[in-house]
């Protein structure tokens, strides 16, 4: 160009070509942005409108919450009827798993099966053979199945599936050590001590304070002779309280 210098002019040109592509390269980055925001907004939007329930979807729910406070009415009703008919026997802490799940549980029912640490399926603990707690879980018996477990059932439990509350950690019981740290002023020193315990419904607390619930698997035998799904009803069927046999069967088909 006339009166500009050939190298000046060159220099001129680089930078207007540098602002006109940082222009573009902004603009286009600024699309993309809001291309972007733009999607989350649709995406929210029809999330938005999955969320909105119909009436009826409500109205639903309210009538299984009713139904399952009426059958807590009914259990709780029937213990303080036939309060004669609960018997403690002698023996065993009495060992309960949850086996059935609802999403629609009344708050009394979540609130008895929280205290006895059976939250979700599957869970299984012990708890004090007393008549107070045999009244407590016979109003949750269509969740749950229940009885005194054989001293051997006891045994193996502790050896697959017992874990303990180290510093706030949960570690396999494996060591006698952490045992008599935990347990040893109540003069349980080892595993044989905690299993002999628990098959005399001694120290339950103190021993459940020192171990977590056990977490079982799956029931692998479903078909077998004493069947989760063969029989529907209490006591002699699937849930509430069953016989040592039956109960040492079921919690053994969850190993």
């Amino acid at each position: 160009m006339k009166g500009i210098p050939e190298e000046n002019y060159s220099t001129q040109n680089l930078i207007r070509k540098r602002r006109r592509n940082e222009e573009v390269n902004r603009k286009r980055e600024e699309g993309r942005v809001k291309d972007v925001m733009m999607a989350q907004r649709r995406k929210k939007g029809q999330a938005g409108a999955e969320d909105i329930k119909d009436p009826e979807f409500f109205a639903k729910r309210y009538r299984k919450q009713q139904k399952s406070y009426v059958i807590y009415k009914r259990k709780k009703n029937a213990v303080l009827r036939h309060e004669a008919v609960i018997e403690k026997k002698e023996g065993a802490a009495i060992l309960a798993i949850r086996v059935k799940d609802d999403k629609h549980i009344s708050k009394q029912e979540m609130v008895i099966l929280t205290k006895f640490g059976l939250t979700k399926k599957h869970n299984a603990g012990f708890i004090e053979n007393t008549i107070a707690n045999l009244k407590t879980l016979k109003k949750v018996e269509n969740y749950i199945v229940y009885g005194q477990p054989s001293k051997t059932l006891i045994e193996d439990l502790l050896k697959y599936r017992g874990y303990a509350k180290v510093d706030g950690k949960k570690v396999p019981i494996s060591d006698n050590n952490m045992i008599e740290a935990a347990l040893g002023d109540i003069d349980i020193i080892c595993v044989e001590d905690i299993v002999e315990s628990l098959y005399k419904n001694e120290n339950i607390a103190k021993i459940n304070e020192f171990m977590f619930n056990f977490i079982m698997s799956h029931n692998k035998h479903m078909n077998s002779k004493y069947s989760m799904r063969e029989k529907t009803r209490t006591f002699s069927g699937r849930l509430g309280k069953r016989s040592t046999p039956h109960l040492d069967h079921i919690i053994r088909s969850y190993f």
